[in-house]
C-alpha cells in the first residue's frame, strides 16, 4: 500500500488490524480523521513537508530537554 509521506504501510500492524485502506485511497483520512501530514504534502508538495518537519525538529531540539533514562 502506498503512502504519501513515505511511511511503510505494508508493515503497519495498527492499520492492518483496523482494515486501513491507506492515505492515498482515503484522501488523507486512513483512520477516519484528516492526516495533517497528508494535508501538508497535498497542499504544498513533499518539499513543503520536509521544511515543516525540519522546522519542528529544530524547535523541539531548541527546548534542550535532558534525556530521560528509564
Amino acid at each position: 500500500m502506498k503512502s504519501l509521506c513515505g511511511a511503510d504501510c505494508d508493515n503497519c500492524g495498527y492499520g492492518k488490524s483496523r482494515n486501513c485502506k491507506g492515505c492515498n485511497e482515503t484522501k488523507g483520512c486512513p483512520f477516519g480523521k484528516q492526516c495533517f501530514i497528508y494535508q501538508c504534502i497535498d497542499m504544498g508538495g513533499m518539499n513543503n513537508y520536509i521544511v515543516l518537519k525540519n522546522q519542528l525538529i529544530d524547535e523541539f531540539n531548541s527546548l534542550n530537554i535532558p534525556e530521560c533514562l528509564l
